[in-house]
């Protein structure tokens, strides 16, 4: 069965349906690495946003996720490689 989160703030579509045991796996494993980063508006300012390839993925499996966000979930992940 094949899963991907839909976003930080949403569940894992696994096959048509939502799981959210994948979605909260997924939070909780550890990143790996920043392959690229995209500047957004957010709240009338600006954010930064890196897609993130997570331990238990590929590089198909990243995620866009606040770079912000990102450093306070895993404070040890050097978020500038």
């Amino acid at each position: 069965m094949e899963c991907y989160l839909l976003s930080t703030a949403s569940k894992a579509r696994c096959g048509g349906e939502l799981s959210e045991h994948a979605s909260s796996e997924r939070r909780t494993l550890p990143p790996i690495a920043v392959l690229d980063r995209k500047m957004v508006k957010k709240n009338n300012t600006v954010a930064v946003y890196g897609l993130i390839q997570w331990a238990n993925g590929d590089k198909d499996d990243a995620t866009w996720e606040s770079l912000e966000d990102l450093v306070k979930r895993f404070p040890m992940f050097d978020v500038s490689s």
